[in-house]
């Protein structure tokens, strides 16, 4: 990443759109960078994230910068460029997934995955370097798609998934750190063709990189082997990416859910299985916990990335699946079945369901078509003691009346045919940016076990009207 950055300061201060001409200094700086880079490429892929795409994207960059130089260590170079254009097809091919999901199941790490690999396209169109494969550039375009499904069209902002600790590396632009926009906006530019979204503020990495009003022949129309311009993907009223494990139900364009589907194909960095996070106009209503910092006391790295920091259900105190370490959790879940997608004139749902040591979950989240109502009912079973059903919610002027939860952004009541052993809200807490915390409301209800599954049915409504402006 300090490579990149170097050479991405040089591109852009000495002679944009020149060949690289390094001076022996800085020729020398690239290679150390490279010759060290090389020699652990081993355990780059290991870890299957970041770390395997960041560190081929640097070969390839910086072996291609030296290879153009003609300079001494050229001939080092092509080596090294043609080693990270392979470990780049490798790790692209592993890690992003068919649906375009990305193997860290984090919103920021997608983003720092999309900037890397807009690094190494916009050097090889600067460099002029053959293309790389088909499917490379298809996941490209599908990856894009994927963050543009997750971006909230209101604020930029997006679910706080996954590992959340500050990874922004690649920042040409004066946008907050939660808005995902400039990163949407090039990645849809250089891997669909066109951009994603109307202009804004968004544009700047543009402007710096001279791609505002780009030739056709910068974005590769004059070349044999281009296609005709991906065209954003529509977003439907209801999808799923299975292969990643999300479920999207957005009913209006300012309205929209995610449910985390239990399905682990890479390591999971959080418990949060079936998780719900609920958008509408630009606040997020119900919201993860986030990550808070890696060198947190034991309470605080339990909590963050536990059940406890998602809407979802806590079985008898327990998480579900066994924690093995810091940054590892063991028995990964899987679906007990496909995700059932259900679209009619009325309403749209997503059923989803899973089973773990400590009990069995299934859930089902419909809206209406105005995107107004929503109902989430959820079916317990296979517990011992309790059952905790936790709602996050948004920070605002929350009051519990009986069973239900009044604000002035939204209404939440709950339905039991059972009794419910405990309905209160809470403190709890939320880390929107890495090691910085929180408090923020969380409803609790606590069940307890029974002979037949036990069912508690969530309906929120919404208002139509404009929130309050200190929430959005």
């Amino acid at each position: 990443m300090r490579l990149l950055h170097a050479l991405q300061a040089w591109q852009l201060s000495d002679a944009p759109g020149l060949l690289p001409n390094p001076s022996p200094e800085r020729a020398a700086f690239a290679a150390s960078h490279l010759q060290r880079i090389a020699a652990t490429e081993r355990y780059a892929q290991a870890q299957d994230n970041n770390h395997w795409t960041s560190e081929a994207a640097a070969l390839f960059i910086g072996g291609s910068w030296l290879a153009a130089s003609a300079g001494a260590y050229a001939s080092k170079g092509h080596r090294w460029a043609a080693k990270g254009r392979r470990s780049l097809e490798r790790s692209v091919a592993k890690l992003v997934m068919a649906d375009g999901s990305f193997a860290q199941h984090s919103l920021t790490y997608h983003r720092l995955l999309l900037d890397t690999l807009i690094q190494v396209d916009l050097w090889r169109r600067w460099i002029d370097l053959p293309r790389f494969s088909e499917p490379f550039e298809v996941s490209c375009s599908a990856a894009t798609n994927w963050l543009a499904a997750m971006v909230d069209p209101c604020s930029g902002d997006g679910p706080n998934l996954g590992s959340n600790d500050g990874a922004f590396c690649y920042q040409l632009h004066s946008q907050s750190y939660r808005d995902f926009r400039p990163t949407l906006q090039l990645s849809s530019l250089l891997f669909l063709g066109q951009p994603g979204l109307e202009p804004g503020p968004w544009d700047e990495p543009l402007h710096w990189l001279g791609l505002i009003s780009p030739p056709a022949d910068w974005l590769g129309a004059s070349s044999p082997q281009v296609q005709e311009p991906v065209a954003p993907k529509t977003q439907s009223v209801a999808e799923l990416f299975t292969d990643g494990g999300y479920g999207l139900l957005r009913p209006t364009a300012i309205t929209w859910a995610l449910l985390r589907l239990p399905k682990y194909r890479f390591r999971p960095a959080h418990a949060d299985p079936l998780h719900l996070d609920l958008w509408h106009q630009g606040v997020n209503l119900l919201r993860d916990g986030g990550s808070y910092a890696y060198n947190a006391n034991e309470a605080e790295l339990s909590y963050f990335p536990g059940i406890e920091s998602h809407n979802s259900v806590q079985f008898d105190g327990s998480e579900p699946m066994p924690r093995l370490g810091r940054f590892l959790w063991g028995n990964w879940l899987q679906l007990e079945a496909p995700p059932q997608l259900e679209l009619t004139q009325a309403s749209s749902s997503i059923t989803s369901a899973y089973l773990c040591p400590h009990g069995r979950h299934q859930r089902r989240v419909e809206v209406d078509v105005a995107g107004h109502q929503w109902r989430i009912h959820d079916i317990l079973s296979g517990f011992q003691s309790r059952a905790v059903l936790f709602w996050r919610l948004a920070p605002s002027d929350w009051s519990l009346q009986g069973t239900e939860l009044i604000s002035s952004i939204a209404r939440l009541s709950i339905y039991n045919d059972d009794p419910i052993e405990r309905l209160e809200l809470v403190k709890g807490y939320e880390a929107r940016f890495y090691g910085t915390k929180s408090y923020l409301p969380v409803l609790e209800i606590e069940v307890k076990p029974r002979e037949v599954p036990i069912a508690i049915t969530t309906e929120i409504y919404l208002p139509s009207g404009a929130p309050a402006p200190e929430m959005v």
